[in-house]
């Protein structure tokens, strides 16, 4: 990963993208070798979109505010930073008077930020989307790309961003991370390297 780069991982469904995802992560455990990250590393996950979680009697600064836990301590109460970094990020993605709204009054556009903003409160250094995009059209997808690459210059970030909607990736991306889903075999680099004729087929 470049620091202050685009990279997108990129395969087909059940190709083990969002594994490959979770274990750079920590979230489960690689079945062989060892993960070895950076002291510097600090990532801000962005998980797929879980329509469930919209039952839950939630506003959005109280979940965006969930992304500040590990800053804060668990069970600890949250100071005045901690409402400025919500309010900040909530401004950074065009939710800024739509705090107090309950989560399940929300766009599907809006819930996608709202778990922007959660994860921007982190402090992060790494931003980590797991297919962003699924559900969108073109306009909609084009949009949200534009807020991502927007957030990356303004705070620095390096993007990691797992897809299985290659012309998007390859558009927005310094490096690709393409995994054949019938041998897992994995191609590394930059677009122009990467998406081969040979490769591709």
């Amino acid at each position: 990963i470049i620091k202050g780069g685009f990279l997108s991982v990129v395969g087909s469904n059940g190709s083990g993208k969002t594994t490959l995802l979770k274990t750079l992560l920590g979230l489960i455990p690689p079945l062989a070798g060892q993960i070895i990250r950076a002291p510097v590393m600090n990532f801000g996950y962005v998980p797929q979109r879980n329509t469930s979680n919209l039952n839950f009697p939630l506003t959005v600064e109280q979940v965006v505010m969930l992304g500040r836990v590990k800053c804060i301590g668990l069970l600890k109460k949250t100071r005045s930073l901690d409402r400025q970094f919500v309010a900040q990020a909530l401004q950074d993605v065009s939710l800024g008077d739509l705090g107090a709204q309950f989560i399940h009054t929300l766009s599907g556009g809006q819930y996608q930020r709202m778990l922007i903003a959660r994860a921007l409160v982190s402090e992060p250094t790494i931003l980590v989307l797991d297919e962003p995009t699924t559900g969108m059209d073109i306009v909609a997808e084009h949009t949200f790309l534009a807020l991502i690459e927007r957030l990356k210059k303004q705070h620095g970030l390096t993007v990691v961003m797992v897809t299985h909607d290659l012309s998007s990736a390859a558009e927005v991306s310094d490096s690709l991370v393409i995994i054949n889903s019938r041998d897992k075999s994995v191609s590394v680099g930059p677009p122009f390297e990467v998406l081969t004729t040979e490769k591709l087929s």
